[in-house]
C-alpha cells in the first residue's frame, strides 16, 4: 500500500481550514493512518526541506513552516486525483501544493513516495 505525507501548514491551521482540508482528502478516497499537530522547530524544518537548502527561498520557507502549528497526516491509498498529479511531475518529485494565501506560501503539501 502506498503512503503519502500531508502537511497542513501554519496559515491553513490559523485560518481554521484543517477540518475542511482533511474532509476533502478523505472524500478523495485517502485513508487516514496517523495525524499529529505540532510546532515544527527550525532543525526539523531544515532536515525536511534539505533538498531546497541552496535555493533562494529556503530561509523564507523555514521561517514560514516554523511560524505556527502544522498538522501532519500520514495516509494510504493515493487517490486518482493525486495519481494524476503524480504522473505529471518528474518521478523524483511527487509534491502538490495548494490553497495558499500567496504563490510562495502553500497551505497544504501532499508528498508521495
Amino acid at each position: 500500500m502506498e503512503r503519502s505525507l500531508v502537511l497542513i501548514k501554519p496559515d491553513a491551521v490559523q485560518r481554521g481550514l484543517t477540518g475542511t482540508i482533511l474532509s476533502r482528502l478523505e472524500n478523495d478516497g485517502l485513508k487516514l493512518i496517523a495525524l499529529k499537530m505540532l510546532q515544527m522547530d527550525r532543525s526539523l524544518a531544515a532536515r525536511h526541506y534539505a533538498v531546497h537548502v541552496e535555493k533562494p527561498f529556503f530561509s523564507g520557507l523555514i521561517d514560514y513552516i516554523t511560524s505556527g502549528p502544522i498538522v501532519a497526516r500520514s495516509q494510504a491509498m493515493v487517490s486518482f486525483r493525486l495519481l494524476s498529479i503524480r504522473a505529471s511531475l518528474p518521478p523524483a518529485s511527487c509534491t502538490h501544493h495548494e490553497s495558499g494565501l500567496s504563490s510562495n506560501r502553500s497551505s497544504v503539501t501532499v508528498s508521495c513516495p
